[in-house]
């Protein structure tokens, strides 16, 4: 094993040929936030990687945390209390450095796991189709708006409830991230917010029961978040900047109908569901309403996989709809 401290090195040029050649896999776990700092900071490439994580969530796995899943695959105990560690100050603890190479140590075996499961399950092309869309991931830097949640995909068509949820959330995140000096992203999501503001949870096992949200951030943050959801009831309604307009009445209702029908693909299968198709693919469905395949295809946020495996079921929703 190989432990690079890139504090301490003054260019990572290098490393761009290796992340961007395609026929060399770069395994990762939770993959998102790493490339999408990676491509914004210093305009990497990423064309071949495989994600524990979404690999984890696509066979159903019921926990894939990576400290979880190496206890029940491999029978490692990481010890927790260093995620929370600042990692910026040098030099790096003995244990700080075992932990960095434990966390790293099993992924390859992991991933050959994985990628024999997943095609054993029919799998590999769904987990294979969300490892590219990872690669195209970045992460603007700006400063902090208050309204800057507006800018968030789907938070306009959240209810006038979910949209003071959201912006409290939204506020939250970014004074936890202060507090411990790291990027709002690895804190919470964009996409997890968007989940526990649509859930609107009235009490901590509803809270814990919010679909597409990472077990560890409710793990850690769950009474918290609750706290933030209960006060923000009381807010006013945030108002939507100019060039901001809610859906029509029409766009809403295919919405929530395919929101339906992906919630119940996910319950069958055992997965969360996003595994099943992005929020984004929903609210542009929802949005053009397609009447054939060909229709279907032009909609670029849905995914070809997806689109060929549940093409036919969409169209039925949408008939049913239209009809």
């Amino acid at each position: 094993d190989f432990i690079i401290d890139p504090l301490s090195i003054d260019d990572l040029a290098p490393l761009e040929a290796v992340f961007s050649a395609p026929h060399i896999e770069i395994v990762f776990h939770a993959a998102e936030a790493d490339i999408g700092a990676l491509r914004r900071d210093y305009g990497f490439e990423f064309n071949n990687i495989f994600d524990t994580y979404i690999a984890a969530r696509t066979l159903g796995w019921p926990k894939v945390g990576l400290a979880s899943i190496l206890r029940s695959q491999f029978g490692i105990k990481l010890n927790k209390r260093y995620q929370q560690s600042d990692w910026s100050k040098r030099p790096l603890s003995a244990e700080k450095l075992a932990y960095a190479q434990y966390d790293t140590h099993y992924l390859l075996d992991l991933r050959d796991i994985m990628r024999e499961q997943l095609i054993a399950s029919g799998y590999w092309e769904e987990a294979n189709e969300y490892f590219q869309q990872l690669t195209k991931t970045i992460i603007p830097l700006k400063e902090f708006d208050p309204e800057g949640f507006w800018r968030i995909r789907a938070a306009q068509y959240l209810s006038e409830q979910g949209l003071k949820h959201l912006r409290a959330l939204y506020i939250w995140r970014e004074k936890k991230a202060m507090q411990r000096d790291t990027p709002p992203f690895k804190i919470m999501q964009d996409q997890e917010m968007i989940a526990i503001a649509e859930a609107s949870p009235r009490n901590y096992d509803e809270m814990m029961q919010v679909q597409n949200v990472s077990r560890t951030l409710l793990q850690r943050y769950a009474k918290a978040l609750l706290r933030v959801i209960l006060q923000s009831l009381s807010d006013p309604v945030p108002l939507p900047p100019a060039n901001i307009s809610r859906p029509d009445e029409q766009v809403l209702v295919r919405y929530q109908l395919l929101h339906q029908w992906r919630k119940h693909k996910a319950a069958e299968r055992g997965v969360e569901s996003d595994i099943i198709l992005p929020r984004d693919a929903l609210w542009a469905l929802a949005y053009s309403a397609p009447a054939s395949h060909d229709e279907l295809a032009r909609i670029t946020d849905l995914w070809p996989h997806r689109r060929k495996i549940y093409a036919n079921e969409i169209l039925s929703v949408l008939g049913n709809i239209e009809g």
